[in-house]
């Protein structure tokens, strides 16, 4: 009888740390094998992720302390990027990366303020509201889209670009690759770049 107990209680130490070792080896063979199987779960290849991690890293690490370890800032964006690209439920991210579910609604809205403050020192945001206005105003009026402030994305677009605009050798390159473009970034309704 005691030997159950004594084996209960050291089963209840070694299985969180055998998943944790398990989940930090996933994560390394993820990234180093397959890249591009990483790109596809959080829609960013591994060096934009560290560059992230890097600078967001002093923003949203805590301390362990004497009661228990703190959720790494890796794993707080990992969960974060995981929830944004999928829109999964705080139930799917509880399981597939082993963090409570109170935890993890703490931790998405910390990691986007940091992820925003990084970003405020690369990307134009307005900075009261008469230009969120402006922009608002510019976007329903040019392009029929209320409500719509700019865009971010990455992906490959039809581009048309308006009358005596652009190069001759642009042109061309669009339409010797089918008209589509690939690019990330954010457009003002002025089809300025912001980034």
């Amino acid at each position: 009888m005691d030997r159950k107990k004594i084996i209960r209680k050291y089963t209840k130490l070694l299985i969180p740390l055998l998943v944790e070792e398990l989940n930090e080896l996933l994560e390394k063979e993820q990234q180093v094998e397959d890249p591009d199987e990483f790109r596809m779960l959080l829609r960013m290849d591994v060096q934009h992720f560290d560059t992230l991690l890097e600078n967001i890293t002093p923003l949203i690490q805590r301390q362990d302390t004497v009661m228990r370890e703190a959720i790494t800032a890796k794993t707080k964006l990992q969960v974060a990027l995981c929830y944004l690209v999928t829109g999964a439920s705080y139930r799917y991210l509880q399981a597939f990366y082993r963090v409570s579910r109170a935890a993890i609604s703490s931790l998405i809205p910390e990691v986007m303020d940091a992820i925003f403050t990084y970003l405020e020192t690369i990307l134009k945001v307005p900075q009261n509201n008469e230009e969120w206005k402006e922009i608002e105003l510019g976007s329903r009026t040019r392009w029929n889209f209320p409500g719509c402030h700019s865009a971010i994305d990455g992906k490959h677009v039809i581009i048309q670009a308006p009358p005596n605009c652009g190069t001759r050798t642009a042109r061309e390159l669009r339409d010797k690759y089918a008209e589509f473009f690939s690019g990330a970034g954010a457009v003002s309704w002025q089809n300025r770049m912001i980034s």
